[in-house]
């Protein structure tokens, strides 16, 4: 089954409207049995210096990495990033951190039985200061996301998202933004490709 695609370009400074899809998580297509690091830097194209500065807090299925060389994501993989958290709970979970051996039974352990060949959906959430440094990203690249959820944003930040949205295609015809507001998006899974 063909999934609904809708392609936007918008105002940089309102791809903000999207920021709860972020938080929330998206999905979004990887190399299966990729590591973290190099899903994040050479499959995305993120600088090393910027991965190793800028993400500090990283969870792979709800559990903090410390070696993101040796995590690895398949198919249905859960994967949070974050910057520097404040207090004991952000120094404790913080990759590499002197509090880290404070956290050993909940840190990620590598997952020997996984798929090496192929590509699969994993689940991405950003936090605090890098949904908005690689939220944009994520979103020029494409993310499968519920028209539902989809539905509602545009319902709740219309105004914001009227004011930004330069032009809109639904399935490879353009459509008007204020339409997309009211109606109702074919229900299911979507792919949602925003452009600058």
């Amino acid at each position: 089954m063909q999934l609904t695609t809708l392609t936007l370009k918008l105002d940089p400074e309102s791809i903000s409207v999207f920021n709860p899809l972020l938080g929330g998580g998206v999905s979004v297509c990887a190399p299966s049995g990729i590591s973290v690091k190099a899903y994040i830097c050479s499959h995305l194209g993120i600088d090393s210096d910027y991965f190793e500065n800028r993400i500090q807090t990283l969870f792979l299925n709800g559990s903090p990495v410390d070696d993101p060389e040796t995590a690895v994501l398949k198919k249905g993989s859960v994967l949070a990033l974050s910057g520097a958290m404040p207090g004991l709970a952000g120094a404790t979970l913080r990759r590499g951190g002197f509090y880290g051996r404070l956290r050993g039974e909940i840190s990620y352990d590598r997952d020997t039985a996984c798929e090496t060949t192929g590509e699969c959906f994993i689940r991405v959430k950003l936090f605090n200061l890098l949904i908005k440094e690689l939220g944009p990203l994520f979103l020029e690249k494409g993310i499968q996301v519920d028209s539902g959820t989809v539905s509602e944003l545009f319902k709740n930040r219309r105004r914001r998202f009227l004011d930004g949205c330069r032009a809109a295609e639904l399935d490879g015809k353009p459509i008007e933004p204020e339409r997309l507001c009211e109606m109702e998006l074919p229900k299911g899974e979507m792919f949602l490709q925003i452009f600058m």
